[in-house]
């Protein structure tokens, strides 16, 4: 696939219906490596979904989306919030990142323009970020390897209990 224009917006309550659109992409894909199940979310009220997507308007947190342009379909998410690493300390952690597929790898530059806008909010609050992947998910521990992130030999259950996660932090 060619390069594709876009933009990265911060998501809003409004955004809901693409918010679950994107997420049952997700999931549809591989509901292994994320928090919930495809059965999980497709049982979510519409509540949830504007909880969700309103995450990009709180300041407690960061939540964008990349846009295709001249449309209004998203083509990635990621998000932000301050969490806990495994040693108790508390640091933004980067959350809920998916681009779809077709539209990966730093020719795309979805991936990146949407970590870097992650990773600006993070670096008003602190001086590293942290993540966690699943342990099977070698082309994203890849993908974050190229981008700083290492992985320190923590492993931590999954969320959802499916396995391991690998954490990995960046210092920005």
């Amino acid at each position: 696939m060619n390069a594709v224009n876009f933009s990265i917006k911060s998501t809003k309550e409004d955004d809901w219906t693409l918010e679950r659109e994107l997420r049952i992409a997700q999931l549809t894909e591989n509901s292994l490596w994320f928090s919930e199940t495809l059965d999980e979310a497709l049982a979510f009220e519409e509540q949830e979904w504007r909880l969700r997507a309103r995450r990009g308007t709180e300041p407690t947190g960061v939540r964008v989306a990349a846009v295709e342009s001249g449309t209004e379909r998203w083509l990635g998410i990621m998000g932000g919030y301050i969490g806990r690493l495994s040693d108790g300390s508390a640091s933004p952690l980067l959350v809920s990142v998916y681009v779809r597929e077709g539209y990966r790898g730093r020719e795309m530059g979805i991936t990146d323009a949407l970590l870097q806008t992650v990773q600006d909010w993070a670096c008003t609050q602190g001086d590293q970020i942290g993540l966690t992947v699943h342990e099977d998910n070698a082309r994203a521990i890849a993908a974050y390897a190229k981008r700083g992130f290492v992985d320190h030999g923590v492993r931590t259950r999954h969320a959802g209990d499916r396995g391991n996660a690998v954490e990995m932090i960046k210092v920005l």
